[in-house]
């Protein structure tokens, strides 16, 4: 809370409420106190290209400013230094090894936690006979920039034989236990048809956790490896290897370096979501499909719920990422993910279990590049650097600005002349008194300007502006932004300038408590293009001419047009550009 006096308020990379009081305060939504161009901005600069099929990026153990990135079809790992953009090949997989159809392929890539002494990798892939099979292979001796072909063992195979799709593909190991854990698809099709995913003696539609040091079924040459003793399943009541279930295409997991795990699992017609185990996890979680996806359907007894997710109409395919540690403070500890499909990025911290601060963070992308497609995998090197991996072979740097990591506030001027700075996040900016200026950054803002003339400038995001008394100005950025009128009209005191309203895309908001005599929604037969009404069914009428809008209570009667915004002039302007609230 501010004093009287003319204060500057500053937020945090948390989700704010600051409020200012009489005098004419500077109010920031995020650390720092300033407006600098680049404030919460991430830049994607692109750093290498060429890796047609990427879906994997990451580092070896004593190599952190290298990435070794995978590419599905090819077979192929190639180490790239992301700073020159050289690449160099380091395995080969020959083409008769692989399926590459569809979903098939090269699919992921871990390296041993003492890979710098015993030089062992393992990758994740779909064999010739369409089988997932988790391999071992030996750094050459002699040449580190090489892994030998003909070092490779057979660590486990899993038949998967009547689909191509749904296999899974990542691999990690535990930074506590060192124990590797594999992510496996439920064998495709629709609604997992052989019922998989509540089956705990297989393990398609599963994370497996096992120990590579050892051997437990040393008469098998196709399994080399031991079962941990933890196991929940060790003792029996389902396979030995599963270490959780009831999961349809884990695509990406990953451990935060305290241990957190995080499973992106991709829905089928209505929900994406993210699963979380806390460090020291017990195993046995049942995440639910095939009777759920996400929280939808008949969710089994016990099973765990997601901490995020989302519907359809914001992506189709999740790709699980990373959590964020070291570099700008204000991402610290933070989880981004993002959509194959729509691009789009979002980040969230975990507290306690619950995710917190959700924020799409798609419009503070910047560069050339920008927005990213087809992201199939996020990647990370030793430093903590943040990389996106496309499936078209582009390699991003994403190189956060200051307060990037900034999260959605509450910001309320007071009785001055206030100027109030979102920044990213989600966030509600108040002005209340005075000649106001608001800003609401990246993300998707609500702004109300209050009683005085006010400047209202959303910037990105699906933004919602409301100027509220006074004659203000309005701009909503490059989105589908929505323009509220829900004051009393005043032809002389109240009428807001629009800047930017493009049509087809914003949105004006008529409250029907100031717009009485405008049905539940702005017929076509009320919209009339003039500055007059024709007859007595027009209501809202737009001047061409000049981008004036009127309302007009008595139709083409006398005495009822009121003057209430004014827009660009010689817009494509119709009724389906209005809502009423």
């Amino acid at each position: 809370m501010a004093s009287s006096g003319r204060d500057k308020l500053k937020g945090t990379s948390g989700a704010d409420r600051i409020s200012g009081k009489g005098g004419n305060d500077l109010i920031f939504g995020y650390a720092g106190g300033q407006k600098d161009a680049d404030t919460g901005l991430i830049t994607a600069e692109r750093v290498a290209t060429g890796f047609d099929g990427a879906v994997f990026a990451g580092w070896a153990p004593g190599r952190p400013d290298e990435l070794f990135v995978v590419g599905k079809n090819q077979g192929q790992i190639h180490i790239l230094d992301p700073v020159t953009g050289a690449a160099a090949l380091f395995l080969d997989i020959p083409n008769g090894q692989l399926s590459t159809t569809g979903e098939q392929g090269l699919l992921g890539l871990a390296f041993h936690p003492d890979y710098q002494m015993n030089g062992r990798l393992y990758v994740h892939l779909t064999n010739a006979a369409g089988d997932i099979e988790i391999r071992e292979y030996q750094r050459s001796v002699g040449n580190p920039d090489t892994a030998d072909p003909a070092s490779a063992r057979t660590i486990l195979t899993i038949p998967h034989p009547t689909f191509a799709n749904h296999n899974g593909g990542a691999l990690a190991f535990g930074p506590k236990d060192g124990h590797l854990y594999i992510a496996v698809g439920d064998g495709g099709g629709g609604n997992d048809p052989a019922g998989n995913g509540q089956n705990t003696d297989v393990l398609l539609g599963k994370i497996l956790r096992i120990d590579v040091d050892g051997d437990a079924f040393p008469a098998d040459t196709g399994r080399n490896y031991a079962i941990p003793a933890d196991n929940p399943f060790a003792g029996g009541g389902g396979a030995a290897e599963v270490w959780a279930y009831g999961l349809r295409n884990p695509w990406r997991i990953s451990f935060d370096t305290n241990g957190d795990l995080y499973i992106a699992d991709v829905g089928q017609a209505a929900r994406e979501e993210v699963d979380f185990q806390a460090a020291g996890h017990l195993g046995g979680s049942n995440y639910g499909w095939d009777m759920a996806e996400g929280t939808l359907g008949t969710v089994p007894s016990g099973a765990v719920p997601p901490i995020f997710e989302y519907s359809h109409d914001l992506g189709q395919s999740i790709t699980g990422g990373h959590v964020v540690r070291g570099g700008e403070p204000s991402v610290e500890g933070t989880y981004f993910l993002a959509d194959f499909g729509s691009g789009r990025v979002w980040s969230l911290k975990v507290v306690d279990g619950v995710a917190v601060g959700v924020t799409d963070r798609t419009g503070q992308i910047a560069g050339p590049d920008a927005p990213l497609e087809q992201i199939s995998s996020f990647g990370i090197d030793g430093n903590g650097t943040l990389y996106a991996v496309s499936l078209n072979g582009d390699i991003f740097r994403l190189d956060m600005a200051k307060h990037a990591g900034d999260v959605g506030d509450v910001l309320r001027g007071g009785g001055g002349s206030d100027r109030v700075y979102g920044g990213p996040g989600d966030d509600r900016l108040y002005g209340n008194a005075g000649k106001d200026k608001l800003s609401g950054g990246f993300g998707d803002d609500i702004l109300n300007g209050g009683r005085g003339d006010d400047r209202l400038k959303a910037d990105q995001g699906q933004d919602t502006l409301s100027g509220g008394k006074g004659n203000d100005i309005l701009k909503g950025g490059a989105d589908a932004d929505a323009f509220v009128f829900d004051a009393k009209l005043n032809a002389r005191h109240n009428v807001d300038r629009v800047r930017d309203f493009t049509p087809g895309t914003d949105q004006i908001v008529l409250d029907h408590a100031v717009f009485k005599k405008v049905g539940a929604a702005l017929e076509a037969e009320e919209f009339h293009i003039g500055s007059s009404a024709r007859d007595r069914d027009d209501r809202i009428l737009y001047a061409r001419k000049d981008g004036d809008l009127f309302y007009d209570a008595n139709g083409s009667k006398a005495g009822g047009k009121v003057h209430f915004a004014r827009l660009d002039a010689g817009l494509d302007l119709d009724s389906g550009d209005f809502i009423v609230i």
